[in-house]
């Protein structure tokens, strides 16, 4: 009983802290060199940003004005709304706005399954998913944007920031475990990058399991 106990224990230290530390420690011997010399020059390309709501009408308003006042060129910047089988005010909210499209049927089949149904209406290059009660940072789109000059990066990942309110001690533990997870995130993503090659490198086949980055503009919810 005693050896289990000790084999129990040093999994869990294994899940929960040996993974990240030895992942930290690879990545400082390792670290992954950005290439920040495409950055100069970079047109910033198109963006949808997609939001499935369903019965939404207490955020949807706020999520729309966030969206609308982003950092980003307006002409470039298109906002896709899909509200498959909502029955509260959530359609009427966003039919108020011309710059928005919605996008609704009145069977709901899902998250998944509206977010697929949504694709084939954008034409813009680069598609944001973000939820309806998520706030992106004012430099947001752009700083994932700007990730797409290097080559070997094809998908970006934002980073959570927690608000705390009145719930303010569950906020901060959900603070607490998204702070570790983005770290895990971090860590794992450096790893990845580091063993890619530069776009102008002789390796026949692109690896495209390495071609995700995590960039540090930050979401709130």
């Amino acid at each position: 009983m005693e050896t289990l106990l000790i084999i129990s224990l040093f999994l869990l230290f294994v899940i929960y802290a040996g993974y990240g530390i030895a992942i930290a420690v690879y990545n400082r011997l390792n670290p992954f060199s950005r290439n920040n010399q495409t950055i100069e020059g970079f047109e910033l390309p198109e963006v949808a940003v997609l939001v499935a709501a369903y019965n939404e009408e207490d955020v949807i308003e706020d999520k729309i004005h966030n969206t609308l006042n982003l950092d980003y060129p307006s002409s470039k910047l298109k906002m896709y709304v899909i509200s498959d089988g909502s029955t509260d005010r959530t359609n009427e909210i966003v039919s108020r706005y011309p710059e928005v499209t919605l996008i609704y049927q009145p069977i709901r089949k899902g998250k998944s399954a509206a977010i697929n149904r949504a694709i084939p209406f954008i034409k813009e290059s680069i598609v944001v998913f973000t939820d309806a009660n998520v706030k992106i940072s004012g430099s947001g789109i752009r700083e994932l944007c700007v990730e797409y000059a290097d080559a070997r990066v094809g998908g970006v990942s934002g980073e959570k920031v927690v608000l705390k309110d009145e719930r303010a001690a569950a906020a901060s533990t959900e603070g607490m475990y998204w702070k570790y997870e983005s770290f895990l995130k971090k860590k794992m993503l450096n790893y990845l990058l580091s063993s890619v090659q530069p776009e102008n490198s002789s390796q026949s086949e692109p690896n495209y399991s390495n071609r995700f980055r995590k960039t540090h503009c930050s979401t709130t919810s």
